[in-house]
């Protein structure tokens, strides 16, 4: 874990982000987040507070971000909450 930011931290900083439209600084944590290593990622959120906080925090970032970029993508919500749209420790995730 040795420059790993503290996920639940950025993962607060991501979802501010994502509210406000600061979309340079929402791209630049995503990277961060696709290039976490799993282990470092399971080791810093090491209680169930900290798991959820980031979970829910990067849950809800994805969403806003891409409602911001194209509301027409909720017009079909199958294909909205099951098609990836994250990755996250090299792992590509839906909203599902």
């Amino acid at each position: 874990m040795s420059d790993l930011r503290d996920p639940v931290d950025r993962s607060a900083r991501l979802l501010r982000a994502a509210r406000t439209g600061e979309t340079a600084t929402a791209a630049e944590i995503w990277r961060e987040f696709a290039d976490y290593a799993s282990a470092d990622l399971a080791a810093a959120l090491s209680d169930d507070d900290a798991r959820t906080a980031f979970w829910l925090n990067t849950y809800n970032a994805a969403v806003q971000d891409d409602l911001r970029e194209d509301p027409a993508r909720y017009d079909s919500r199958l294909r909205f909450f099951v098609s990836d749209r994250v990755t996250v420790a090299g792992r590509r995730l839906s909203l599902n």
